[in-house]
């Protein structure tokens, strides 16, 4: 259920909405931040053109510091529980050279690098990642490595190089060449290459990518997308049961497909209504028809002084791989069903110090049973801030309730305090959680004694068995309370320089508990 939380913090971003309705500038896409222990690092929002542009007179008197700049950031995760414990090492290092002589190209390049201290986790330790599924401890990922160039081709922006693809319908990294247009009345953008994922490098995988944008009127723009992408596994990456459950005959309940393509054509429309509210709409068209619908809008009514956002998805049909970089999700749950899902949020400042928010989201499933990943289920969700209460004291207070279909849900309590003074921030905070959960556990016992009867019994034929109908598989039912407290702290040592630290303490019903956690970084801007 971190999901939940996740979404909670996200409504600290309605009072910055707020501010770009009034200033009637168009939405920008959030970033959303993973507390995952082994998260890739976020992607950085690319610099304002204002930000890149320079005459050629500031370029001849550049330094070294003023054409080279960046942010490097280097830290440490630590997390031990009454089993094992994880330690970890990472940097991110992220640059862009702009050489003096020549204003309209730079290269721009991110690095992430993480070595494993002990890398002796369990597979099945909830201190198990995805990186530990490498066969050495140290790990070092290009992430983006690009030419840029501007003002070529008709006024076009060229990228030559690795580097993650925002626009169209899916997003991925590719190593390969895109070009852009953005003119006063239209844009289009083009783009080819091969997919380069984060955790692998197929360098085979063909993407493709086109789309352009019309607007009839200041505030419409009607948009076209298309893309197109492949993905050929060797037999290694597919899921499969082991050699014995083969020859046993035993069904493996998780499989994928040796190949994927993906061919979507997307329709979208973008309004603005007026200075406060604005809508847009977009619906992706693949095979015969109408895979995903999406619709939201968003805006601020002065009169009540308040921020909202009302958000639609549909999906039309059932996903069982795609070849963007969520592709992970459907390789380990299984297929995702279609569904609808309506989320709302609100927020209204209560007085100058105190801020009320509220969020509701609303899923339905075509298929709703345990068996399958995608489940009903109703979510409500308030949080109630403060700032500035004196002596720099602030506070937030969250409650997340999730009711899910056939019993399953969670309550989720979050409580925070903080304080802000010169150059430091620091918080405390504790959560508790309490949550129903039912999954189903595979057996696989009683095929292989229908088989081995089948063997070694005389008059025992193959075929269907009720018994072993009821028995493969079985309904877990668990239920948690989950008690946690934390503490953070920053240091903003200048304007370029920063620590981080956090400490974090988690008890539950598990075997193990408890389960600590530290996280410290420093970070330097050049």
């Amino acid at each position: 259920m971190a999901g939940a939380k996740h979404s909670l913090h996200a409504m600290a971003l309605l009072p910055a909405l707020a501010m770009l309705l009034m200033t009637g500038s168009a939405p920008a896409e959030e970033s959303v931040e993973t507390t995952t222990v082994e998260a890739a690092p976020a992607e950085e929002a690319a610099p304002a053109p204002e930000a890149e542009a320079a005459t050629e007179s500031e370029d001849a008197g550049r330094t070294d510091r003023e054409w080279i700049r960046g942010r490097f950031e280097t830290g440490f995760d630590a997390a031990w529980d009454g089993k094992g414990s994880d330690f970890e090492l990472y940097q991110i290092l992220r640059m862009e050279i702009a050489p003096p002589k020549a204003d309209k190209l730079t290269l721009h390049g991110s690095l992430w690098m993480t070595e494993d201290l002990d890398g002796d986790e369990a597979r099945y330790s909830r201190l198990y990642s995805i990186d530990d599924g490498y066969g050495g401890d140290v790990r070092a990922r290009v992430l983006d490595l690009y030419l840029q160039a501007d003002d070529v081709l008709g006024g076009a922006q060229l990228r030559l190089g690795r580097q993650r693809i925002l626009d169209g319908p899916l997003y991925n990294r590719i190593d390969g060449l895109r070009l852009r247009w953005d003119k006063p009345q239209w844009d289009a953008y083009a783009y080819a290459g091969s997919r380069a994922s984060l955790y692998e490098d197929p360098f085979e995988d063909l993407v493709l990518g086109a789309g352009a944008g019309f607007r009839p009127t200041e505030n419409t723009r009607l948009g076209i997308d298309l893309f197109r992408a492949d993905d050929d596994r060797s037999n290694d990456e597919v899921v499969r049961g082991n050699w014995w459950s083969r020859l046993l005959n035993q069904p493996y309940p998780r499989t994928v497909d040796t190949r994927v393509e993906d061919q979507t054509l997307g329709l979208s429309v973008y309004h603005r209504f007026n200075e406060n509210h604005w809508m847009n709409a977009q619906v992706l068209l693949q095979g015969d028809g109408a895979h995903e619908l999406t619709v939201d809008f968003t805006g601020y009514i002065p009169r009540l002084d308040l921020t909202y956002l009302v958000d639609y998805r549909r999906q039309f049909d059932r996903v069982n791989d795609r070849t963007d970089e969520m592709t992970g999700y459907y390789r380990v749950l299984g297929g995702l069903e279609a569904y609808n899902h309506v989320h709302l949020g609100v927020q209204r400042p209560l007085t100058e110090k105190l801020t009320l928010g509220f969020e509701a989201d609303i899923h339905d499933a075509a298929r709703n049973d345990v068996y399958n990943t995608n489940r009903d289920y109703l979510r409500l969700a308030t949080v109630l801030s403060g700032k500035d209460l004196g002596n720099g004291f602030g506070f937030n207070v969250s409650l997340d309730h999730w009711n899910t279909s056939d019993g399953d849900g969670s309550w989720v309590l979050t409580g925070e305090i903080n304080r802000e003074w010169n150059a430091y921030e620091w918080a405390i905070g504790v959560d508790f959680e309490q949550y129903r959960y039912e999954y189903i556990d595979y057996n696989p016992w009683p095929k292989w004694i229908k088989t081995s009867l089948v063997l070694a019994v005389p008059g025992v034929f193959p075929g269907f068995s009720p018994v072993v109908w009821f028995t493969d598989t079985r309904a877990i039912v668990e239920r948690d309370e989950i008690y946690s407290a934390y503490t953070r702290f920053v240091w903003n040592m200048d304007e370029r320089q920063r620590i981080t630290a956090k400490l974090s303490y988690e008890d539950d019903d598990g075997p193990y508990t408890p389960y600590w956690q530290i996280r410290a970084a420093y970070e330097l801007e050049f």
